[in-house]
């Protein structure tokens, strides 16, 4: 999955609670999907304009698809709202924009 231009939407916050950076994107899906996701940090990152690591993702807006961060392999899934399942491979989520919250330390 090739995100679309990544927008900052917010500049980046520490948590009271932890040293974390709470950061909010906008971005648009790709117009065509790989299943397993797409790798993150290097993205995240760029907009930064540091390194960081990922903690988490967490949604801000409800679209059709949800994301999920798998911290593990750092990439990005998007899984179908109404089915559960991950999008199908080619899928076109050029028309949904995702809005999250990423915590970095």
């Amino acid at each position: 999955m090739a995100l679309g231009t990544i927008t900052l939407t917010s500049q980046p916050k520490k948590s009271a609670s932890a040293p974390l950076d709470l950061v909010e994107l906008s971005f648009a899906g790709d117009g065509d999907y790989r299943t397993g996701g797409t790798l993150l940090s290097a993205l995240v990152q760029a907009k930064l304009g540091r390194s960081a690591e990922i903690a988490f993702v967490h949604e801000v807006a409800l679209t059709t698809h949800l994301p999920i961060y798998d911290k593990a392999n750092d990439k990005l899934i998007c899984v179908v709202r109404t089915t559960g399942l991950e999008a199908a491979d080619h899928a076109n989520l050029a028309g949904v924009t995702f809005k999250v919250i990423v915590a970095c330390y």
